[in-house]
């Protein structure tokens, strides 16, 4: 169950803001960073998530009002960390406003923020997360924070694009002593790329999960430094 606080905000969040009728769409995003970890040094990180969003279009925009479905994070020199309930956290919803600007679509910046909040309703502070790893296990509780800005263009009734962010974890509780020793509040920079696609307006997390997911996002290119050090590799062009 979530907060009531968030139920309540997305309730309100979802009002319409004038214009046509609401749709929904179903919507996939990749993001690339690097992390510092202790021991490890610098690791790159993977995540990704998929959405299900509210969508009301006007005079002035779009407005979007999303809801993660499901988050997949890649396990990283060993270690493999994952939500609970499984795959599914119950985070507050993300409120993206997107205005155009001559051909495209820019979207932000816009804050998901949660803190001590039982936001997945086990009884535990904020989100749980287990990790897995050889040496150091257990679960974390953890409070959150993303700060994103895109920009994106219109392909088949949904958008395609790219987005920029800043997120963050704050440490709020361990199950163990070892992980009480190693984790530390985090924060990165991280990029990637993104998809919606318009989908029945019954359709429900649950609904789009039991099958193939609509909507994949773009790949994304690996940065120039890195694709010229790879023997044989060619940039295409887009």
């Amino acid at each position: 169950m979530q907060h009531p606080r968030w139920l309540f905000l997305a309730v309100v969040l979802a009002a319409p803001a004038g214009g046509g009728a609401e749709e929904r769409w179903a919507g996939h995003q990749v993001l690339l960073g690097a992390r510092n970890l202790p021991i490890l040094g610098r690791l790159e990180t993977r995540s990704e998530s998929f959405q299900l969003a509210r969508v009301q279009r006007s005079e002035e925009g779009l407005r979007l009002v999303q809801q993660t479905c499901r988050m997949e994070i890649a396990p990283v020199a060993g270690v493999t960390v994952r939500f609970l309930p499984e795959g599914v956290p119950k985070m507050p919803p993300s409120v993206i406003e997107y205005v155009r600007r001559k051909d495209r679509w820019e979207g932000g910046p816009w804050v998901t923020e949660w803190n001590e909040e039982d936001v997945d309703g086990d009884g535990k502070p904020g989100a749980t997360l287990v990790v897995e790893a050889p040496i150091c296990g257990g679960t974390l509780y953890v409070g959150g924070f993303s700060r994103a800005s895109t920009r994106a263009t219109e392909k088949e009734g949904g958008i395609v694009g790219e987005m920029r962010a800043r997120v963050g974890h704050r440490i709020l509780g361990t199950s163990g002593g070892c992980l009480r020793l190693v984790a530390r509040d985090s924060e990165e920079s991280v990029s990637g790329t993104f998809a919606y696609v318009p989908v029945p307006p019954d359709a429900t997390c649950e609904s789009l999960l039991a099958g193939p997911w609509p909507v994949r996002a773009p790949e994304i290119p690996p940065p120039p430094e890195k694709a010229a050090a790879e023997p044989g590799s060619r940039r295409k062009l887009r």
